[in-house]
């Protein structure tokens, strides 16, 4: 396996557990199957239908996306958007559970999968040489990129 196919494999497993563990909390905030009574008050509108609609829309769908679509754009869009709910959630709800540092690992993990800077260099390989090039070369320094 190739390291950027590995990376692309990483990005679609890490953006599929968060799409799938975002909609599963969309539906349960908003079918009522999730505890949300401590902190109803707090939400916008006191309400945790559009909260479960916003999860999904904002968190939820660009991870399915960034899961069907492996690349560092989305990626990194997809790990932007799950750091920043976490901290919006924080705010609005002003409680902490192991979920959310962990999601916010997750994000910060798509965003390094996805920066430009994570790229794997390639080695300069070299073009290769004609017999007649080759000729002309000292012995024992001809490169070639065939190994």
């Amino acid at each position: 396996m190739t390291v950027r196919r590995g990376r692309r494999v990483t990005i679609a497993s890490v953006s599929a557990v968060i799409a799938i563990s975002a909609a599963a909390g969309a539906i349960g905030l908003a079918t009522g199957g999730l505890d949300s009574s401590p902190f109803v008050a707090r939400l916008p509108w006191h309400s945790p239908v559009l909260a479960g609609l916003a999860l999904a829309v904002v968190v939820a769908l660009p991870a399915g996306i960034s899961t069907f679509d492996p690349h560092p754009r989305p990626a990194r869009a997809t790990g932007a958007l799950l750091c920043a709910w976490i901290v919006v959630e924080l705010a609005v709800i002003r409680e902490i559970s192991w979920l959310q540092p962990v999601c916010f690992a997750a994000g910060v993990a798509l965003l390094a999968l996805g920066s430009p800077g994570s790229r794997v260099r390639r080695s300069r390989a070299r073009a290769p040489i004609s017999r007649a090039a080759r000729s002309t070369l000292p012995k024992g320094r001809v490169h070639s990129s065939r190994s």
